[in-house]
């Protein structure tokens, strides 16, 4: 690499599917992106994140291993500057909630042209986050997920996006404050979410 010229986007490709990965690899393999890496389960991605710190994983939903929000989170836990770009054909809006909220950049549909991969993989390289068309149109419809709140976490989570304290919902509730942050908990939870501020902007997006 000569002087100034930027170092090529370290890449793992995590697909249980063998002719998926040779495809991505072809697509992707070159001056802008190097190819660093391919796993088939989750365990494989989170062994290869921990020993090459990639710059980028490209991720299947459905593989073996842990549960797809989980296995994003522990990503994270292992390389903190580690972006996660969703290669799948589950783009259903149940998906890319609780994904969103485990911290993914984007999520581009297997439908789309190898062309079209390899922008959003230029534009999340940038900085900025990429959803392909038909994943953005389901990920925003007026459709409440099914979060399976209580009443009561429904009407603590209601309280929070009021942007209440913890006291104040407490005392219009008349329960403690240890009671508030147990459903509080348990609301980011069934939401996929990490923290009140990403329950509060998921839960605004949903009552549009």
């Amino acid at each position: 690499m000569a002087f100034g010229e930027e170092a090529p986007t370290r890449v793992v490709v995590a697909d249980g599917h063998p002719l998926v990965r040779v495809g991505v690899a072809s697509a992707i393999d070159g001056e802008e992106f190097v190819l660093v890496g391919e796993a088939h389960t989750g365990l494989e991605a989170l062994a290869l994140v921990s020993e090459l710190k990639p710059d980028l994983v490209i991720l299947e939903l459905d593989l073996v291993g842990p549960p797809p929000s989980e296995l994003i989170r522990h990503c994270h836990e292992l390389h903190p500057g580690l972006k996660i770009l969703v290669f799948s054909n589950q783009a259903g809006v149940q998906h890319i909630a609780p994904l969103r909220g485990a911290g993914i950049v984007g999520f581009v549909a297997k439908k789309e042209s190898p062309e079209l991969l390899l922008q959003a993989l230029r534009v999340v390289r940038s900085g900025e986050s990429w959803f392909s068309h038909s994943v953005l149109v389901g990920s925003l419809s007026p459709q409440r997920p099914q979060w399976a709140l209580t009443e009561r976490e429904q009407q603590v989570l209601d309280h929070i996006v009021q942007g209440k304290s913890n006291y104040s919902i407490a005392e219009e509730l008349s329960i403690s404050k240890q009671t508030v942050r147990r459903h509080a908990t348990l609301i980011y939870e069934k939401m996929g979410v990490a923290n009140r501020v990403q329950a509060v902007l998921q839960a605004r997006e949903f009552a549009k």
